[in-house]
């Protein structure tokens, strides 16, 4: 006698497995039960919805964020004593952007290597929180 899950399909004796194929609702149901696959798929949907925004900068893609600008503002106004006009201030976040674009230009073609210019200042500017803050001091 057969139990009562299973059924066979008529004609057919019992020479045959009993369990059926699972459909595909069920089998599809089983699979999002998984956490591993509940993970992979939320990492794939992130990863696609933040491709190239990964904490790595595009090297066509220059960002001036928020602080940026509030700090090119903040800097206007301590050296003017006055808001900058809007013409003001898109010249300053294009000589930002120039600047970026040179900035990378010199590091692809290998400005920053064994240049003591290039390191002087950031010698001095490791050097700056050092002191009066270490042995002997």
């Amino acid at each position: 006698m057969s139990s009562p899950s299973v059924a066979e399909p008529a004609g057919q004796s019992g020479t045959q497995s009993k369990l059926h194929p699972l459909t595909i609702p069920q089998a599809l149901k089983r699979w999002l039960r998984e956490p591993l696959v509940i993970g992979a798929a939320l990492f794939a949907i992130y990863a696609f919805l933040h491709r190239g925004r990964m904490g790595i900068e595009s090297p066509e893609q220059i960002v001036v964020s928020l602080d940026e600008l509030r700090q090119m503002d903040l800097y206007f106004v301590s050296q003017w004593h006055r808001q900058p006009t809007v013409k003001e201030f898109n010249a300053m976040v294009e000589d930002k952007v120039r600047e970026e674009v040179l900035y990378r230009e010199a590091l692809a073609i290998g400005l920053d290597k064994d240049d003591t210019i290039v390191k002087r200042p950031h010698g001095a500017k490791n050097a700056v929180p050092r002191r009066g803050c270490g042995r002997g001091a």
